[in-house]
């Protein structure tokens, strides 16, 4: 059905084709199938071998692939071998000899034109060649043949001669002539056998595979030394496996040898088992050449078994290196293409989550607070104290989860890291056991870096506790500072990836066991632990790494089985001082009058409960709102307040940003104080950066004294 002309020995894959082989619709069943001529395409085919016997009778075997063809989409299917029993015969011509026969093997694609032949292959040549045609759909053989010295003549022509050397030889030279005509017909076989095998290596010339053929013995399942090997294109042995073709050929299974023993355990085990059942067999695995290089090889192969009992394998093996890299690369985009939507997707949970919780911690601290101020009874404000610490530890929590997911709002200052490390040393000792030595090495004339301060003693907190747990409370805890420069020539397993500049390290190192190779590309993932359960969140080095790229820095990871186990914190050095802390203010701030109008917005009513109460102790007359746009009508009606207080996300129309450049239209002069429960603005409106900005929880110190600055800067003015 696949090719007119032709019978099909080989389908691969068998299954669902076995109904092709050996089948001939010319002479079986008249015609062609319709329906598969439509569905299925053939891919270029080529000529696996060309015989042509003493007696002029030959075969053709062609390979193509079959594809199926369904609408615009071309799918590979499997591969078609098809084979073609010609004989030579020449009219008028009875003296040619088959042996004495050169063969010239050319493919004209369908519709293409006639193929350029060199001058002793034309019609017109010295030795006019002899034309065969094979119908093929995708396009014709040609066979071109001619005598290697020239046409014989015709029977009239030598049949006076004929006698005479008939009488000769009946009288003189039958013996003779008998002896010689034997040797010379083995002699041109063998001639023929050897210009065969020549124009099939040119053929393979170009192959970008090697084609192995292979006898394995009998009773036998595995490659091995006396394995006998009958072809192999010489110039696949470099280009593949990196050694001689000959040294290939003197013991095959030298090819095993470039593989990894489990490997090679693997490739034999599937050849024993494709051997056993007689399947054709297809692998692919990773082989490092004589030279070092690393390749992927994909080898096909096909069994049969001989009359002698041994097993004749006919194998392809191709360079898939490309691909298979090609491949992992794909895979390496599409990992990190999830690690990044994963950090994405947990930033934005952890941003929503903050903002609820730190309203929460805004009404526990804010009320706290308020209850301390009645409270006489030390004890009681003891229990209080504890109470309102207890939430300031819950704000810095969120703050460092919010600093791993990379939307906290740091408050950089500038920083001498040896004053850090110093100032941690009082709380190290209460923190670590009397088993663990601590040892600080600071270099002195440090650079400044310009970082937040309180998630830098957390980090600091972070790696401390890690290295108690990693020498299991017994062994030596190093501290180290330390000034370095990133050059753009530095090699690169010596080089952080940051920019080249200046920068100072944090190093902290333990002398544990170190992390094992399987857990190191891990340790940053969040709720990644190795600690029992209750004994790790698996947040602690996530939120370090999210701190630090938020600095502008990294972190380095040194460890090795039994080599402990150092974390190098990369700073960038401070260009210029600091910021003021926001909320804070060089010149101390006085007390404003009493009296003053504040109107406040807020849409959580215990936060807009709290801040009033707070407020109001204070001494200011405040009109709390639950809305933007409760609040703006509210300064249409008496625009004279003296102050705007407003959360920045609020229901409705008016958003805080919104809400203050509404009223300063009706209030030029008037300040603005705004509150977040979230990491940084409000994801698409930001505040005035001139504006002061409190995040929620705020302690009610800092709350009044931003108050405080607002309204005597708004005095100053006036």
């Amino acid at each position: 059905e696949l090719a007119p002309g032709f019978v099909t020995s080989a389908v691969v894959p068998l299954e669902g084709n076995a109904g092709l082989i050996g089948r001939s619709p010319l002479s079986e069943e008249g015609d062609t199938a319709p329906g598969l001529a439509r569905e299925v395409a053939r891919g270029f085919p080529v000529v696996r071998r060309l015989e042509v016997e003493p007696d002029g009778s030959g075969t053709v075997l062609v390979q193509a692939e079959l594809r199926r063809v369904t609408g615009s989409r071309v799918m590979s299917t499997g591969l078609v071998q098809l084979v073609h029993w010609f004989n030579l015969e020449v009219v008028d011509q009875p003296m040619l000899a088959a042996d004495e026969v050169e063969f010239l093997v050319l493919f004209r694609p369908a519709g293409a034109p006639e193929p350029e032949l060199a001058p002793e292959w034309q019609p017109d040549a010295a030795i006019e060649p002899y034309v065969q045609s094979i119908r093929y759909p995708p396009g014709d053989f040609l066979l071109f043949l001619r005598p290697l010295e020239g046409w014989a003549p015709s029977a009239s022509q030598l049949a006076p001669y004929r006698w005479q050397l008939a009488v000769l030889s009946l009288m003189l030279l039958l013996p003779v002539v008998l002896a010689n005509g034997f040797a010379l017909s083995r002699e041109a076989a063998r001639t023929h056998l050897s210009r065969a095998q020549k124009q099939l290596r040119g053929l393979l010339v170009n192959l970008p595979g090697a084609a192995l053929s292979v006898r394995m013995s009998r009773d036998k399942d595995r490659a091995e030394v006396e394995d006998e090997v009958h072809f192999l294109n010489p110039e696949a042995g470099k280009r593949i496996w990196g050694i001689e073709a000959t040294a290939i050929e003197r013991d095959s299974s030298v090819v095993f040898d470039l593989m990894t023993p489990e490997d090679a355990a693997r490739a034999r085990a599937s050849i024993s088992e494709a051997a056993a059942e007689l399947r054709p067999f297809h692998q692919v695995w990773p082989i490092t050449t004589p030279d070092g290089e690393r390749k992927w090889l994909q080898a096909r192969g096909f069994p049969e078994r001989q009359p002698d009992g041994s097993i004749l394998w006919s194998s392809l093996i191709l360079d898939n290196t490309e691909e298979v890299e090609r491949q992992r690369e794909l895979e390496l985009q599409r990992d990190l293409a999830f690690h990044a939507q994963k950090s994405e997707s947990i930033g934005q949970l952890t941003g929503g989550v903050a903002h609820d919780f730190n309203n929460l911690l805004a009404v526990i601290m804010g009320n706290l607070e308020l209850l301390a101020d009645d409270e006489d009874d030390p004890d009681r404000r003891e229990i209080i104290r504890a109470g309102i610490l207890a939430a300031q530890r819950g704000a810095d929590l969120t703050r460092s989860m919010l600093a791993f997911a990379g939307r906290a709002r740091l408050t950089p200052e500038r920083l001498d890291l040896n004053t850090v490390v110093e100032e941690a040393r009082t709380w190290i000792a209460r923190t670590l056991p009397k088993t663990i030595a601590v040892r600080v090495q600071s270099e002195p004339g440090l650079w400044p870096i310009l970082a937040d301060r309180s998630s830098t003693e957390s980090a600091l907190l972070n790696l401390i506790l890690n290295a108690r747990d990693a020498m299991d409370g017994r062994g030596t805890l190093t501290i180290e500072t330390a000034n370095v420069e990133v050059e753009e020539d530095m090699p690169e397993g010596d080089r952080p990836a940051l920019a080249a500049g200046r920068y100072v390290v944090l190093s902290v190192a333990d002398d544990g066991p170190g992390i094992p190779d399987e857990q190191r590309a891990r340790i940053f993932e969040p709720f990644f632990t190795t600690k029992p359960p209750g004994k790790g969140s698996g947040l602690g080095l996530s939120m370090v790494l999210g701190f630090i790229r938020q600095t502008g820095g990294t972190v380095r990871l040194e460890t090795g089985a039994e080599q402990g186990t150092v974390f190098r914190l990369y700073f960038p050095v401070a260009d210029r001082a600091a910021a003021p802390v926001e909320g804070q203010s060089e010149d101390t701030a006085t007390r404003t009058a009493a009296g003053a109008r504040i109107l406040l917005a807020e849409d959580e009513k215990d936060v807009l409960t709290v801040l009033k109460r707070t407020l109001e102790r204070a001494g200011y007359d405040v009109e709390a709102v639950p809305s933007g746009d409760a609040a703006f009508l509210r300064m249409q009606e008496a625009p004279y307040f003296d102050l705007l207080v407003t959360d920045i996300v609020m229901p409705g129309t008016l958003q805080g940003p919104d809400l203050a450049a509404a009223c300063r239209d009706l209030n030029p002069d008037l300040p603005v104080i705004f509150l977040t429960g979230y990491a940084s603005g409000t994801g698409t409106t930001k505040p005035n950066t001139t504006d002061p900005r409190l995040t929620k929880p705020v302690q009610r110190e800092r709350l009044l004294h931003t108050v405080e600055r607002a309204l005597g800067a708004a005095q100053n003015t006036d």
